[in-house]
């Protein structure tokens, strides 16, 4: 249980940077 609830937290932090990967990619694109 321990190592789960210890890579869960790591697995939000990297949807949250690829999200912010896609949406600065895009504003670059436009600009």
């Amino acid at each position: 249980m321990a190592p789960n609830k210890a890579l869960q937290p790591t697995r939000s932090a990297g949807m949250l940077v690829l999200m912010k990967n896609v949406i600065v990619a895009r504003l670059s694109l436009v600009r």
